[in-house]
């Protein structure tokens, strides 16, 4: 066995082999197609509920300077549709994952959002000052906002 440059192979064994048209437009074909699937597609009822809860939610939420006794029926009717959005959104497959992930957060009766505000007050038994409702309208109107902006993005 030789030492030195002598073992190594010439830069003319190095070059690439001809690749077919045909190949290579297959090979773009699968990455953009690969690339497509990766996003539900737009559903107009996904958007239509999600404006119609949002403009619901904030029409129930200004009433929430009351004790919520008076608004039971109502409360129970957006925790309904909620639940309802939610489950409309876990059909529509694995694509869908990120507006589902943003429906939890709303429809979650433990967190910080829609559910969990509907939660306390009916809990509590009482209503909530003006200053307090408009800090919620703002989170509400905020994940509202960006689960309308995420659908109406999809292709």
């Amino acid at each position: 066995m030789p030492l030195g440059p002598a073992r190594f192979k010439t830069p003319r064994q190095f070059y690439w082999q001809p690749v077919s048209f045909q190949r290579v437009l297959i090979g773009l074909l699968i990455v953009l197609l690969a690339g497509c699937a990766t996003v539900a597609k737009k559903d107009p009822v996904s958007l239509q509920n999600a404006i119609d809860l949002k403009v619901e939610s904030l029409a129930l939420l200004d009433k929430a300077i009351e004790p919520p006794d008076a608004h039971s029926a109502e409360i129970q009717g957006m925790q309904l549709r909620l639940q309802k959005a939610l489950e409309y959104e876990k059909t529509r497959g694995e694509l869908n994952t990120i507006s589902v992930q943003q429906w939890e957060l709303l429809a979650d009766p433990e967190g910080n959002l829609l559910a969990g505000f509907l939660k306390k007050w009916v809990a509590d038994g009482k209503g909530r000052s003006p200053a307090f409702i408009d800090g919620v309208k703002g989170l509400v109107t905020k994940a509202f906002d960006q689960i309308i902006k995420t659908e109406s993005a999809k292709p």
